[in-house]
C-alpha cells in the first residue's frame, strides 16, 4: 500500500489530455491507471477505506478525496 500522506501538487497534474466521453474508456482508463501507478497510489483504485489500517485512515481518505476531485475534472461534462 502507498504511504498514507496527503497529496501535494505544484500546478495542475497532467494525467491525460483526453477527457472521458463514453467512447474512449480504454485509452482514458489506461492513462489514469499509469498515472496512479506512477504516483504510488494504485491502492486508491483497488481498495476502499475499510482496508486501510486505522492509524492511516484519515490521511488515506484525504488523499482519496483529492484523487476523486482530479478524476472528476477528467470527465466530459456531457458524459
Amino acid at each position: 500500500m502507498a504511504s498514507g500522506s496527503a497529496l501535494s501538487f505544484s500546478g495542475s497534474p497532467s494525467i491525460t489530455s483526453e477527457k472521458l466521453n463514453g467512447k474512449n474508456y480504454m485509452s482514458w482508463s489506461a492513462a489514469v491507471e499509469m498515472w496512479f501507478l506512477g504516483k504510488g497510489r494504485y491502492d486508491h483504485l483497488e481498495q476502499d477505506g475499510s482496508q486501510v489500517p486505522s492509524d492511516m485512515a484519515e490521511q488515506w481518505k484525504q488523499a482519496d478525496f483529492q484523487l476523486c476531485a482530479l478524476l472528476c475534472n477528467l470527465w466530459n461534462p456531457d458524459f
